[in-house]
């Protein structure tokens, strides 16, 4: 009896928070109802699993043994009965054609998003089970495509240039080598264009012809306080080489492709996939038939969902202008500070302060400084205790 499952959204994706519709159909080739020994179930299953074997030498016997390294984090695992749509009974008759079972789920919030590799991954499910106690149970299983959630802006240094400088003496003082990459930002979302500037000073007595930036997937895996790293190269761009005693800049631009995860998959701990801007410079040895390595360097970037927007309530530092309500001399109190904020006039914090801290933590214009300057230490020390009602000021941020 083949049964199989369809979601309304197709292959999605989904988020988390979203609502999972579909049906579960059933077809009955004969021409009589089927009696089913037990209720139809769907499970809905969210999982993290890492696995991989580590080598392993044997103190007694000298001998390599391998050792099983795994974890699996569960996000949500619940189990329904499919209901028939018109008496909602729980479905043990099955008439003979096509039968529809429809279904719904929520899912949870801030799942991290789908990924598979060789050494972990993450998944989401909808499975149904069919027991059958005269024969092997059937599991029939749909993957469930989510899309993670890694809102760029809030993370500020993803809107800062990326760059790295090396500089690398090649053996048998034939020179160094200097290399600059340059990149305006940090923070890409799939489908946007990278735009970098290379810079390459060869110093040395040989051509280098094999000079490559690749975009590369470096996933973390962790399992039982152990951890594994894997690099993927995503995307190669070849350079011109640089011949002797000359100098390169070349200005490149990467796509970033569609298909790519964000960063840490939005919120998972045991597969945490980062990206990297890679540069890698090789020169030969004799001619094609050997090279190596003479310089390596990375730019890390961060791929998310949500572009990057500048905005006031989004920067994270806080600028404060301070007033000066009336002049200040030894014989008066403490005078005033006033801050007004920009956004809302509304927003105050009273504070107090003494006479030094306020000095060395308020920042005046020139102006303010040759009208009125602080005063010096001596007169800060022959200074009367300033009462407490005296010490309030309003804090104005902008």
């Amino acid at each position: 009896m083949p049964i199989t499952i369809e979601l309304d959204r197709g292959q999605g994706p989904y988020k988390g928070g979203d609502l999972i519709a579909g049906k579960v159909i059933v077809i009955n080739s004969t021409d009589r109802s089927r009696q089913l020994s037990y209720d139809l179930t769907i499970t809905f299953l969210g999982k993290a699993w890492t696995q991989w074997k580590e080598g392993r030498n044997s103190r007694d016997t000298f001998r390599q043994y391998l050792v099983s390294k795994w974890e699996i984090e569960t996000y949500f695992n619940q189990s329904f009965l499919l209901l028939q749509p018109g008496n909602m009974t729980a479905t043990r008759t099955i008439d003979p054609g096509i039968t529809e079972l429809p279904f719904i789920y929520q899912l949870p919030p801030n799942l991290p998003g789908s990924f598979w590799s060789k050494h972990g991954g993450v998944t989401y499910t909808a499975q149904v089970l069919y027991r059958r106690p005269w024969k092997w149970d059937k599991l029939v299983q749909r993957d469930i495509n989510v899309q993670g959630s890694y809102n760029l802006s809030w993370y500020p240094i993803t809107a800062q240039p990326g760059y790295f400088t090396l500089v690398k003496k090649v053996w048998c003082g034939l020179g160094k080598v200097k290399a600059n990459l340059l990149i305006q930002k940090r923070g890409f979302v799939p489908g946007e264009e990278m735009h970098f500037k290379l810079e390459l000073d060869n110093d040395t007595r040989m051509q280098l012809k094999k000079i490559r930036v690749y975009l590369v997937q470096i996933t973390t895996y962790s399992a039982q306080t152990a951890t594994r790293q894997e690099i993927k190269k995503c995307i190669k761009l070849k350079c011109p080489s640089v011949q002797s005693r000359q100098s390169l800049t070349f200005p490149g631009c990467i796509v970033i492709p569609l298909d790519l995860p964000p960063t840490n998959l939005g919120s998972c701990r045991i597969v945490q996939p980062r990206y990297s801007l890679l540069l890698k410079i090789k020169t030969g040895l004799f001619g094609k038939t050997c090279f190596y390595s003479i310089l390596e360097g990375r730019v890390p970037i961060s791929i998310g969902t949500a572009e990057i927007t500048t905005s006031p309530s989004s920067q994270s530092t806080i600028n404060c202008h301070l007033r000066r309500s009336n002049h200040y001399s030894s014989n008066t109190t403490l005078p005033n500070y006033e801050a007004v904020s920009n956004e809302d006039n509304s927003s105050t914090i009273t504070t107090s302060l003494n006479h030094l801290r306020l000095w060395n933590l308020c920042t005046f214009s020139r102006e303010d400084y040759d009208s009125d300057p602080p005063p010096s230490y001596e007169d800060a020390l022959a200074l009367p205790p300033v009462e407490e009602s005296c010490n309030k000021y309003r804090l104005l941020t902008s």
